[in-house]
């Protein structure tokens, strides 16, 4: 029987520290992970590196936003100030995948 969630029936749930070599897993849609306060001021890393992405400045939180894609939270930026920072390195060569929701014909120069 096929489950509708991970695969097989009785396999462990994902974690993203199973994932070899994770530098970072930021996930909006979990609420234990996210501190809104006036905007995300913080987000907790999955991966267990313990790499929180934080903004002190209230002006340059992005908002908290349910339903934003796929009927799931996220983080919307304005795209003027709006960003997390961190600071960490990790080796070379990176990937980086991101989800997100293309919401303008025109994003302007270098967006």
């Amino acid at each position: 029987m096929i489950s509708a969630r991970f695969g097989f029936m009785g396999a462990a749930p994902f974690s993203p520290k199973s994932v070899s070599g994770l530098a970072g897993w930021w996930d909006f849609d979990d609420a234990t992970t996210v501190t809104n306060s006036s905007g995300v001021s913080a987000i907790t890393d999955k991966s267990g590196n313990g790499r929180t992405l934080t903004q002190t400045n209230i002006n340059n939180r992005p908002a908290w936003t349910a339903n934003s894609v796929n009927g799931r939270y996220a983080a919307v930026f304005d795209g003027a100030n709006d960003s997390l920072t961190a600071s960490f390195t990790v080796a070379q060569p990176v990937t980086v995948f991101l989800v997100s929701k293309y919401t303008s014909a025109d994003p302007g120069p270098g967006k």
